[in-house]
């Protein structure tokens, strides 16, 4: 049976792809850490009740990005060409283009959008706080 550990984390240190191993407070262990974070927040509200929401396969689509971004962010710039996971050269366009075809379906809000409402709102918040903790690492 497949175990879920490798045992090579040991001792604060870490691979990154490529075989390198880093010490676990490298900054891209803690990126990696912050996608990741977005990543299960996106899947729980995948889970949540409206689970046949037009949404769904965006935001697979996203999780699916985002597993691809972790993958380079492990990966030293100099090694990045030989990683086989690679971002599509239109990604920013295409979410762009996504996230103005949302936005003209909404309402302007006439004041800061103070989270809560439904847990559906409650967790496309979270998501939202995570997404700019993941960029800001």
């Amino acid at each position: 049976m497949a175990k879920i550990y490798t045992r090579t984390g040991d001792k604060g240190i870490t691979a990154i792809h490529g075989g390198e191993r880093v010490p676990k407070t490298d900054i891209r262990i803690e990126a990696n850490g912050c996608i990741d974070e977005l990543n299960v927040a996106i899947g729980f509200l995948r889970s949540m009740p409206v689970r046949n929401h037009q949404w769904q396969p965006l935001l697979r689509e996203i999780q699916l990005t985002l597993m691809t971004i972790m993958s380079l962010v492990a990966t030293r710039s100099e090694k990045r060409s030989a990683n086989p996971n690679i971002l599509p050269e239109d990604i920013v366009e295409k979410t762009e283009s996504v996230i103005d075809k949302i936005n003209a379906e909404c309402t302007p809000p006439d004041s800061f959008i103070l989270p809560g409402g439904t847990p559906v709102a409650t967790q496309l918040h979270q998501c939202r706080v995570l997404a700019r903790r993941a960029e800001r690492r």
